[in-house]
C-alpha cells in the first residue's frame, strides 16, 4: 500500500487543502479459480462423456447400486 499526500494552495483561501491518494496492489489467486471452478467443470464433463460409452440397454446409468 502506498499513500501520497498532496497539498493544494488556492488564491481565494489562505489555508491549504490536503489530498491523500492511496494505491492498493491486488493480486489474483490463480490456483483458487483452478481448483474451485475449472477442475469441477472438467470432472463433470468427463463424467458426462463417459455416460455415452455405456450401451443404451444398460440400466445402470441412473443408479450406483451394486
Amino acid at each position: 500500500t502506498q499513500a501520497i499526500r498532496n497539498i493544494q494552495h488556492y488564491q481565494c483561501c489562505p489555508e491549504p487543502y490536503y489530498d491523500i491518494v492511496f494505491t492498493f496492489i491486488i493480486r489474483r489467486r490463480v490456483l483458487y479459480y483452478a481448483f474451485n471452478l475449472v477442475l469441477p467443470c472438467i470432472l463433470i464433463t468427463v463424467l458426462t462423456l463417459t455416460g455415452f460409452t455405456l450401451p443404451p440397454d444398460a440400466g445402470e446409468k441412473m443408479s450406483l447400486r451394486e
